[in-house]
Formats: C-alpha cells, structure tokens, sequence
C-alpha cells in the first residue's frame, strides 16, 4: 500500500513572523521582492508601513516590531483562525484520496521525500512554500475555502514535482536553483498546466493565478501536456522550451 503525507493545517504566529523576516532579507538583494513586500505585506497592513523608514533597517528591531503586530492580530483573531485552519483541513481530508490518486499516476508511483507537510496559515498576501521541511503557508479568513484548497493542492504539487524532476532527471535539475530561474519557472508552469487540466477537477477554480510572465506562454506548454500526459516527455520538451527562450 502506497504511503502519502499526513498534511495538517495550523496556526502559528511564528511562522508568519519568519516569512516576513525572511522577505525583508532578500528584498535588500532583489528589486523584485522590494516590490513583493509593498504589495503582499505593507499595503494590505498600513500600521506596518513604518517598518520601510531607514531608522527601522536592524533585523532586531524589525523582528521586534512585526512579532509585536503579528502576535497581537493573531489574539484579536484566534478564534476565528483556528476555524479557519479546521475548514482548511476539513476540505483537504475530503478531497487528498483524489489528489494523491492523481499524482500517483502522473508521477508514475513517484514516493513522496519525508517532511513535516504543513499547511500555516498566514495574513500576508503571498503564499510561500518551503521545500526544506514541505511546509507551505495558506490563505487566512479572507479567502473562500475553494481558493484554499487549490492553494494547497498547487503547494503539495510543487513538492511531488520537485522530488520526481531531481530524482528522475538528476543530470539535468540536480545543480539548478529551486527559487529562481529555468527550473522554478518549469515548476510553475508545470503546476499552471495542471489548475488548467487536472487538478480543477478537485478545487473547481476555473480562474487559478498564473504569474503573469507566463500567461502568454501557458497555451504551449498545455497542448505540450495534452498531446501525451507523459511527465518525462513533458518535463523534458518543456525544459528545452524554456532553456532556447532565454
């Protein structure tokens, strides 16, 4: 008998006080994530805005300033966060027999690495995933319970995904970053192709987000995709694809 991951959701403040640290970190490095923070961080909470100014530019006293905030929003709404991450594990039970029946098939009976598989619920506006410890950070009360959902299938579809294309296609994947460049852009197309094809079967989210780079391009790699449902002839076209664009 097959073994999958026992993914369960919760409600840790820490986490959510890391993933801002660990933004704030790589935006000083990357424009791009100067960008993220704006957008996914400071402009959904403007009593956080302060945390830009020049005098705020210590990890010790940003780390002081958003565990301060992020501990306090998550008492106003503990409550209603623990329903939050109840609902999210009660719509993963009902539909991972379905999800792991898919992957199952695609990655041909790939097994899944070992790791904590954890769903965190976070009140940024961006959902990262870990692939250190398969760990992965899901929409708070704002959200419907059918955009949770498809949040936690495309996480867990990243980790199978990743886990197969290292294993399986050592030569090509084993050296590449995981966080930027041809093999994250493979991934997201990948899981891209599957909201369009597969996995919209399981959420019903006929409009899944597609980074915007990607729109364009998408068309190509779903044909790629529907024309032999082969993860090895996709992941290999679909690689050389990427590779003569750059």
């Amino acid at each position: 008998m097959e073994k999958y991951p026992d993914l369960k959701f919760k409600v840790e403040p820490k986490k959510d006080t890391e993933v801002y640290l660990g933004f704030w970190e790589s935006a000083k490095y990357y424009k791009e994530l100067r960008e993220y923070l704006d957008r996914f961080f400071y402009n959904l909470y403007p009593e956080i805005k302060f945390l830009k100014k020049n005098k705020r530019k210590t990890k010790v006293i940003q780390k002081k300033e958003i565990e301060k905030f992020v501990n306090g929003f998550y008492s106003k709404n503990e409550k209603e966060f623990k329903l939050q991450a109840q609902k999210a594990q009660k719509e993963w039970n009902k539909n991972k027999n379905k999800f792991f029946k898919l992957t199952n098939g695609i990655f041909k009976k790939q097994k899944w690495s070992k790791g904590k598989y954890v769903g965190y619920l976070t009140i940024w506006g961006t959902f990262p995933r870990f692939l250190n410890d398969n760990t992965f950070c899901f929409p708070d009360k704002t959200r419907k319970k059918q955009f949770v959902l498809a949040v936690s299938l495309h996480e867990m579809m990243h980790f199978i995904f990743y886990e197969y294309a290292i294993k399986k296609h050592a030569k090509l994947f084993k050296k590449l970053n995981t966080e930027q460049g041809v093999f994250w852009e493979l991934a997201e197309i990948f899981n891209a192709v599957m909201h369009k094809t597969e996995l919209v079967k399981i959420h019903g989210n006929k409009n899944y987000l597609v980074y915007p780079q990607h729109k364009k391009i998408l068309p190509y790699f779903v044909k790629l995709w529907k024309d032999n449902k082969d993860i090895d002839i996709w992941i290999l076209e679909a690689f050389k694809h990427l590779k003569n664009k750059k």
